[in-house]
């Protein structure tokens, strides 16, 4: 605040309104000048920046404003929306107007009444620019300041004297503060509504009557508002009378409900006592129901899975049994089979050999018949020769002694026997090789 002191943005209000367009040379205090008074007074309604510089490739827009944008001096655009806006170096802000609403304050004097009696009002409009872009550009290219301020001081100063004319002094001294009919507003929408401007309110903030009658109001005012005073502290002893009576049967009854509670409390304490040892002897007795069903079950569940178990053991010794027999069995068809299949082999093998050996016993046969008579003449050899080796055992044997009958061929008796010579001299019977 004291920053914009400094710089002439705050000053006092001058008894009525005047709006005016401000020449600024930094932007940024767009919003401290809206809302405020110039030097001489006037309210701010539209702000004119100074050519910025050039160089810049953008413009800077404030919040809460619209800036009503050119390019090389031609209007292009409206920008609605605080921020940068990336331009070219003859694009620049040639006014910004303010989104506030604002306050227009005119004071109507010599206002004559329905009866004659000529009354001095201060009147405050409330009003804004309406935020479409061609009420924007209206109100910026359509009117200028000064006919704006001439317009609005001559609309409202008629339609206040109208108003004014249809009411006696009473009704108008009783319209302080109060907002204005909807007519006045009406009036004024449709006469500035196409210069870009929107009335939202109208009141009167004071009114002032000539003195020879304004005192006996205010006289008049003030016994009543002694009256009134009266009236309102008579009823407000007799309220703390009340009250206090009240008060002591609103004690005597919270004293009774909090009996009544308390009785109540200890009741429900008993029966929520005696219904927490039910619940616990219930419980207990459920959690002794629960250990013997538990107990049960669990016996249950063991003879059960014995049972399971001496059957799973007699299944599989069955199993066993049948799967060992029916081994046993397959074993011994198969050893059988074996034993058939190798003695067919043998048999076979033996009817082989058999044919073999009579082949064998043929071609022997054969060849013997043929070989006969030479083994004949062989055999006939062989025996001469053992008898000259008998007879040539008979000569080296020196302790031989021949006995028998005499009348027998020696020589048969050696070819019956072969004599060898023994021990102690005895003679050993000969045997034919």
């Amino acid at each position: 605040l004291k920053n914009a002191k400094k710089r002439g943005l705050l000053n006092a209000y001058q008894g009525r309104s005047k709006l005016a367009a401000i020449r600024v040379d930094d932007i940024d205090d767009s919003l401290e000048w809206f809302g405020n008074y110039s030097k001489d007074g006037e309210t701010p309604i539209i702000l004119i920046p100074d050519s910025r510089s050039s160089c810049l490739p953008y413009i800077y827009v404030p919040e809460g404003t619209y800036a009503v944008i050119t390019k090389h001096g031609k209007y292009d655009h409206i920008k609605k929306q605080g921020g940068l806006v990336w331009c070219t170096p003859f694009t620049k802000i040639q006014f910004l107007v303010t989104q506030q609403n604002m306050i227009y304050k005119f004071p109507v004097r010599a206002a004559p009444t329905y009866d004659n009696i000529f009354v001095a009002l201060d009147i405050a409009v409330v009003f804004r620019c309406k935020p479409d872009d061609q009420s924007i550009f209206n109100f910026c290219y359509r009117i200028s300041i000064n006919q704006l301020n001439e317009q609005l001081e001559a609309a409202i100063t008629e339609r206040v004297r109208v108003l004014i004319r249809g009411k006696t002094h009473l009704e108008v001294y009783q319209i302080k503060g109060k907002q204005n009919t909807k007519e006045m507003k009406d009036f004024l929408n449709d006469m500035f509504g196409q210069k870009g401007l929107e009335f939202l309110d109208i009141i009167v903030t004071e009114v002032l009557l000539p003195e020879d009658i304004k005192q006996p109001l205010d006289m008049k005012a003030q016994f009543g508002s002694l009256n009134e005073m009266e009236r309102e502290k008579y009823n407000f002893d007799m309220r703390v009378i009340n009250d206090e009576e009240e008060l002591e049967l609103l004690k005597q009854r919270r004293y009774e409900q909090r009996d009544s509670i308390n009785e109540d409390f200890s009741k429900q304490v008993t029966l929520t006592n005696r219904e927490l040892q039910i619940v616990k002897a219930n419980a207990v007795k459920s959690v002794a129901e629960i250990n013997a069903q538990s107990k049960a079950e669990q016996a249950q569940i063991r003879a059960d899975a014995d049972l399971k178990n001496e059957t799973i053991k007699g299944d599989t010794f069955m199993t066993k049994t049948v799967d060992e027999t029916k081994g046993t069995c397959e074993a011994e068809m198969i050893k059988v089979d074996a034993k058939n299949q190798c003695s067919k082999s043998i048999a076979a093998k033996m009817q082989e050999v058999a044919d073999l050996k009579a082949s064998t016993i043929e071609i022997i046969g054969k060849g013997e018949s043929q070989i006969s008579e030479v083994m004949q003449s062989r055999r006939k050899y062989e025996y001469l020769e053992k008898k000259t080796e008998v007879i040539q055992a008979f000569r080296e044997n020196k302790n031989l002694k021949i006995f028998g009958d005499n009348s027998d061929d020696v020589l048969s008796q050696v070819a019956a026997f072969r004599v060898t010579q023994g021990k102690g001299g005895i003679a050993e019977p000969l045997t034919n090789d």
